[in-house]
């Protein structure tokens, strides 16, 4: 499942049983078998921001998480980039 956790691999056991037309479940002819489904999620990072917009000059605090924990001090380095603004279109 992806649900952004990392929980590591998980097993699963899947049955196969024979139904009659009545719906009798048979226990005679049944067979299972083990599946492990493997972790897909990895170590993320999640940016939130205090403010959406903020003013010119102002401030705002940003909170970096990881879900994941960390034997140590991660190291994370933020770059803002402020894309140059299209010059006025004379009227």
């Amino acid at each position: 499942m992806d649900d952004g956790l990392v929980n590591g691999d998980q097993t699963v056991t899947i049955m196969a049983q024979v139904a009659t037309a009545s719906g009798v479940t048979l226990s005679q002819g049944s067979t299972s078998c083990a599946l492990t489904v493997m972790e897909q999620d990895g170590p993320a990072l999640a940016l939130t921001l205090a403010a959406d917009t903020i003013r010119e000059g102002a401030t705002t605090t940003a909170t970096i998480t990881r879900n994941t924990p960390t034997p140590s001090d991660l190291v994370v380095t933020l770059v803002i980039v402020i894309p140059r603004m299209p010059p006025c279109q004379p009227r």
